[in-house]
């Protein structure tokens, strides 16, 4: 305290003010007289009944008077005779902060205003001397931010207070802050509310409610009557009734539902029913608002594209009446049997289905969302609506699912077509299929149907063509001509031999196939045996083939071109089994092998194992299925184990580092055992749970060990950019999975602090572009503006509303 003035309150058991003030100018203080000091011994010697009046009183007075005297506003420059005026209408120090002008006004009679602000700037001065907060700088702030708050816009304490404390750099006590809240209920500017403070407008109501001139005009008009109408009922000019209401409207001032709805009302085309409705208000503040203000005429769909504050059911009622909704996609589409078909496909087909089950499914939608039921569809409907939907993948029997083609992207595309670079022929999809099982079960194609309608729908390769579900052909033959080529080739040959053939190297169905050729090519059948007549070849012609095939393997594209350059019929008279067998060789699929191996597997994986590091380049060789189907095999068996892009270490280079293969089954044993079934978990969450093992010595790159876990039937693998995530399990796994797993441990998971989760859990990073992808196309839901993934569109309408 910058002033001892406690000694003030000794004015109200008789010492005077000047007396008070002259000791407080002298810097006597309470403890002075309370002790009887050396220095209040020497004032008795020139004042004795005054010092003996003091310490008379100092007994009477308790503590709450003695630290907030009425009297104390004379320090802050207020008469006693003002004081003594305080006194009488019993105004206590403490009164002083919650003191309004009306209420003072009313007390004395008459405008007061002079008198308050000498109150309030006496009790101001007085409260900085004592060290507090200036309290009525503190109102006007707080008045100031009462009176920017919009309509229906809340405040809470902790608002008030934490402006307040930083427009005067003190902190200061909440009770202070609930007084003046208090303070402005009573005084009308504040209205207590379920979260907080609303400041109090004046209503379209409260103004219909007041008396004024020529109000049945303004009551008139709000029921759509004309100017010239309530001229001629009133026998006065039009003018004189747009001047009427003119003055009227020119006294509304700012009501609350004015400032609330005018840009909205203004812009869009409102009908009455759906206003309020929406807003929850009576027709008479639309029909105010239709009076004074010009409606718009942009269509209400257009609102929900842009950011709002709507609540969920504002939203619905809107969409009803545009006859649009909000798909799983998070678009506005309009309702059409199409835009349902397409919405009901993606709740209930995740799986196979048919159409019996999803006209069950689309009327249910209808009725379960109060639709028309002229929208209600039949069998037959939906057939056409399944065959024309963006979102459907067709596999066999008339059945099909929910599939995001969009989500296919470019590298996966590149990859499809490269499954393709096969020799001529005609093929089934059950070939493709097979031979890159890991990536179908990336991009999510679960047949070999599945997998013909994908191609058919978004990959288009020259001279590939797609014949009936699961065929195709490559280089635009006909089944026929090529069966006929491939009897060329293979003949003589046992009809079932055949068979097995054309499936083990097209795909073909063996059954099928059987039926098609005794159906079709009869002619070339010999008592089950495959025959076809070939030209005879002199023994120079056949040498000059011996001279070609100087290698133990080629592609029939390789060895056409090289035979090309010699004979322009190199194909038709030499490429068939009659020819290469004289020579060691055979026709296996799109290569020509040398006996010398008994399969195309054999060859590859004596070529693979043969090697220290296998690289695998750029070879045309290596460019096919089968080659991938023999690595795979043998990095599922350990055999070989990755270690980079490409690269490849052999079980022989690696037991001749001592480091056989029953170490690393032991390495992959250990490292699942350590973790339970059906819960994710990366070599980094693995390692900071305690686990370790003799193998990590060797040095290599964690994809190396990465691949060792992969190699195990019991787990199932998400593969990132960054590495790999397991899980123990049977069934197939995604990232769809993962992230719903990560969602589901926060509910309101937002997407940066997922990928610093998943960083710090699992050592490894989102592509966050493609979980966003992926959660636009699955029952979550992701919020741009949140930056948040919610496990279903419910949980985001329970944050935001």
């Amino acid at each position: 305290m910058k002033q001892n003035l406690d000694l003030y309150a000794l004015c109200e058991y008789k010492v005077s003010l000047n007396s008070i003030e002259k000791l407080v100018k002298d810097e006597f203080e309470w403890g002075d007289f309370s002790t009887n000091s050396e220095k209040v011994k020497a004032l008795s010697k020139n004042r004795p009944a005054l010092v003996k009046k003091i310490i008379d009183a100092i007994p009477l007075i308790d503590e709450s008077k003695r630290e907030n005297s009425l009297f104390q506003l004379a320090y802050g420059g207020l008469s006693l005779n003002n004081i003594n005026t305080l006194i009488e209408f019993g105004i206590n120090y403490d009164d002083i902060p919650a003191l309004t002008l009306e209420e003072l006004s009313l007390l004395m009679g008459g405008n007061r205003a002079s008198l308050y602000m000498k109150i309030r700037t006496a009790f101001e001065s007085v409260e900085i001397n004592k060290g507090n907060p200036p309290c009525f700088l503190i109102e006007t702030h707080m008045k100031q931010m009462i009176e920017s708050l919009l309509p229906k816009e809340t405040i809470t304490v902790d608002d008030f207070k934490n402006s307040i404390e930083i427009a005067i750099n003190e902190n200061i006590k909440v009770d202070l802050i609930e007084t003046f809240i208090e303070k402005n209920i009573k005084t009308g500017l504040l209205i207590r509310c379920e979260n907080g403070y609303v400041r109090k407008y004046k209503k379209i109501k409260d103004f219909l409610d007041e008396d004024f001139l020529n109000k049945d005009i303004l009551l008139l008009r709000m029921k759509g009557w004309t100017l010239r109408e309530i001229a001629e009922t009133q026998n006065i000019s039009r003018q004189a009734v747009s001047n009427k209401e003119r003055r009227i409207l020119s006294r509304v001032g700012d009501l609350e539902e004015i400032l609330l709805y005018t840009e909205w009302f203004q812009r869009f085309d409102w009908n009455q029913e759906l206003f309020c409705s929406i807003f929850n208000e009576s027709v008479e503040v639309y029909q105010f608002l239709n009076l004074i203000l010009n409606k718009g005429n942009e269509p209400l769909i257009s609102l929900l594209a842009e950011e709002n504050d709507f609540t969920h059911p504002q939203i619905e009622t809107i969409l009803k009446s545009c006859e649009s909704f909000v798909d799983y996609k998070g678009r506005i589409v309009p309702v059409t049997k199409s835009s349902i078909f397409e919405e009901v496909i993606f709740h209930h087909a995740q799986t196979s289905t048919n159409d019996e089950k999803m006209v069950e499914k689309f009327n249910e939608y209808l009725e379960v969302n109060e639709l028309d039921e002229k929208l209600q569809v039949d069998a037959f409907s939906v057939r056409g609506m399944s065959e024309r939907c963006p979102t459907v993948i067709r596999t066999k029997s008339n059945h099909y699912r929910y599939f995001d083609f969009d989500g296919i992207d470019s590298l996966q595309i590149k990859s499809l077509e490269s499954f393709l670079s096969l020799t001529q022929g005609v093929y089934s999809m059950v070939k493709v299929y097979q031979e890159n099982k890991e990536f179908m079960e990336e991009i999510d194609i679960r047949t070999e149907h599945e997998l013909h309608n994908l191609y058919k729908r978004i990959i288009k390769v020259d001279g590939v063509t797609y014949n009936r579900m699961p065929e195709f052909s490559v280089g635009n033959l006909e089944k026929r001509d090529f069966l006929v080529k491939l009897f060329h080739e293979q003949a003589p040959i046992h009809i079932d031999s055949f068979v097995d053939y054309a499936e083990d190297n097209y795909g073909l169905k063996g059954n099928s196939l059987h039926s098609y050729i005794n159906m079709f090519l009869n002619e070339y059948i010999h008592e089950d045996f495959i025959k076809v007549e070939y030209d005879e070849l002199q023994d120079e012609d056949v040498e000059i083939l011996r001279n070609l095939l100087v290698d133990d393997i080629y592609t029939i594209d390789q060895l056409n071109e090289l035979g090309s350059r010699i004979d322009d019929d190199f194909h038709d008279k030499f490429l068939n089994n009659m020819i290469l067998s004289k020579l060691g060789f055979s026709l296996k699929g799109k290569y020509v092998l040398s006996d010398k191996y008994g399969s195309i597997d054999s060859y590859f994986t004596e070529l693979i194992l043969s090697k220290d590091y296998f690289s695998r380049d750029e070879k045309e060789i290596f460019n096919s299925s089968s080659f991938n189907q023999a690595l795979y095999s043998l990095e599922k068996s350990l055999e070989v184990v990755k270690v980079e892009k490409d690269i490849y270490i052999t079980s022989k280079n690696l037991a001749n580092a001592d480091v056989p293969k029953t170490l690393l089954l032991d390495f992959r044993g250990k490292a699942l055992a350590t973790v339970p079934p059906n819960r994710f978990f990366s070599l980094q969450s693995i390692r900071e749970s305690g686990f370790s093992h003799e193998v990590e010595n060797l040095g290599f790159e964690d994809s190396f060990y990465n691949r060792i876990i992969w190699t195990s039937d019991d787990v199932r693998v998400i593969q990132l950019s960054t590495g790999y995530i397991f899980i123990k399990q049977q069934t197939d796994v995604s990232l769809k999975d993962f992230v719903s797993f990560l969602v589901q441990l926060n509910q309101f998971k937002d997407i940066y602090e997922m990928n610093d989760y998943t960083k710090t859990n699992y050592g490894m990073s989102l592509d966050l572009n493609r979980v966003i992808s992926i959660v636009n196309n699955s029952e979550m839901h992701y919020s741009h503006e949140l930056s948040k993934i919610f496990i279903n569109k419910n949980t985001y309408f329970e944050e935001i509303y």
